[in-house]
């Protein structure tokens, strides 16, 4: 009975396992990729769970109080770093359906600054300036703030001065202001000055 346990949750950590290794190689759009990556943990947990609660009912059904014992006590041995574990996974789930971090966007948090390069299950990986990897669980960074730039954190902030004569209209000024910004050496090369 104990070889069947132990078969039956080695097949439920292989299946996860490859789950996990082909959920982004699924043709799918990347919304339903991103479903995925935030449920799949949460299958795995409740399936973990399931299959505790059910090689306890069935050894406790055997009348095997020895083994009943001593799963409690493996329960009882992991329960302190389960909680810790579980306390990251929670707080990632929960900033993950928020989608308050995404791989590849900028954020600061925490004296930390960087590209999220992966964001796991329980931590997240930030590229900083000097290219260091640091290693962030999530229960640190959830009550933090976390500042996201736009879209492309690559744009730099120019302030641009202009000098017009006082005297001429709002009309004539337009064209010749949309002639200079086009004009700047920043501006895309796609476009065409009018």
């Amino acid at each position: 009975m104990v070889t069947r346990f132990f078969a039956f949750a080695t097949v439920v950590f292989i299946v996860f396992r490859i789950l996990n290794a082909v959920k982004y190689k699924l043709p799918v759009s990347q919304k339903i990729k991103e479903y995925v990556n935030n449920l799949l943990p949460v299958a795995e947990l409740m399936v973990w769970v399931a299959l505790v609660v059910w090689v306890a009912w069935k050894v406790y059904g055997t009348g095997n109080y020895f083994a009943l014992v001593s799963i409690a006590i493996l329960f009882l041995l992991s329960v302190v770093p389960v909680t810790f574990l579980l306390r990251d996974f929670v707080a990632g789930f929960y900033l993950r359906m928020q989608n308050k971090i995404n791989t590849g966007s900028y954020v600061e948090t925490e004296g930390i600054k960087g590209e999220i390069k992966r964001a796991g299950p329980v931590s997240l990986d930030i590229i900083d300036s000097q290219g260091n990897i640091c290693s962030v669980g999530y229960y640190k960074i959830r009550s933090k703030v976390i500042k996201k730039q736009g879209d492309n954190q690559h744009l730099e902030k120019i302030q641009l001065v202009f000098a017009f004569d006082g005297h001429k209209k709002a009309n004539e000024i337009v064209p010749v202001l949309q002639a200079q910004v086009m004009s700047t050496p920043w501006v895309a090369v796609s476009q065409k000055p009018w």
